[in-house]
């Protein structure tokens, strides 16, 4: 597990969501992996901790809800939100005043958020993460002082490959100029031992470059780059999407899913380009 922590404390003032007065704040993730699972950790102040909305932004754009005015009346907030908690925050004792000491880690209680964690797995962690907490209600205030951003990678890894097929100018040695044709392969390996579960309903997506054009009908499946050859046909739906493994282009991002993959399994994802 990856911790990434916050401790730039800061005034929670009254009735700020959407302004600048709102408390955003980043952990910067510096290396590339996975995500397997993701938990926060929030410790702050607050004398009517329902008034607040609490938000965590993956550095690829999916915002998840921790908090949206819920957890009862209590004062501040200890807690570290978690997917596998027992208890939703909204189950929080409203009468409950979270305590101030010790600082955590470790924080007092664990709930599941509103929303799911588990939209950020199979992410990239790299990148810069955000979480926004800001005052939607009037009359009660308070104070941030620390969040903590834990990241568990998973065991799979992904390698991405390109050979150019064709071009316009060049026909016994090809290149890259515009015109010619790319092929690429996106190799996802489980790289767990035997005695690892499988990684279920595996998610991934490659964001095509604006200088670049999908080639229709391209989109290869397999369990190796060289050995790719069920024919996906560009879309979510049929019986391609369950071979085991399904592809499917949605405006310049190419996605491949897996309902499984085993410990030592791959999934390999070919589709053409050209360069424009």
């Amino acid at each position: 597990m990856n911790q990434y922590s916050n401790t730039t404390t800061g005034a929670i003032t009254d009735v700020n969501c959407g302004t600048a007065g709102q408390i955003t704040r980043i952990f910067t993730v510096p290396t590339s992996f996975i995500v397997g699972d993701v938990n926060l950790g929030v410790f702050l102040t607050h004398t009517y901790r329902s008034d607040l909305r609490i938000t965590l932004q993956s550095p690829a754009g999916t915002m998840v809800a921790i908090m949206t005015n819920t957890a009862g009346s209590g004062d501040n907030l200890n807690d570290l939100f978690d997917d596998e908690a027992a208890t939703l925050i909204s189950a929080h004792n409203g009468t409950v005043t979270d305590p101030v000491t010790p600082v955590p880690p470790p924080y007092s209680h664990s709930f599941r958020p509103t929303g799911l964690l588990s939209a950020f797995d199979g992410q990239n962690a790299a990148g810069t993460w955000t979480m926004i907490i800001c005052d939607s209600v009037a009359q009660d205030v308070g104070n941030f002082s620390r969040a903590d951003l834990y990241i568990t990678s998973t065991s799979l890894s992904v390698v991405k490959t390109s050979s150019v097929i064709s071009d316009p100018v060049n026909l016994s040695n090809p290149i890259a100029v515009p015109g010619a044709v790319v092929s690429y392969c996106i190799l996802m390996t489980n790289n767990g031992t035997a005695a690892t579960a499988p990684s279920t309903n595996v998610v991934i997506n490659d964001l095509l470059p604006a200088n670049i054009s999908y080639v229709a009908g391209s989109m290869l499946s397999g369990t190796t780059c060289a050995g790719a050859a069920t024919p996906e046909d560009n879309d979510t739906v049929g019986t391609d999407e369950s071979d085991p493994f399904g592809m499917s282009i949605s405006g310049g991002t190419i996605s491949g899913t897996a309902a499984s993959l085993a410990a030592g399994g791959t999934f390999a994802m070919v589709f053409r380009v050209t360069l424009n």
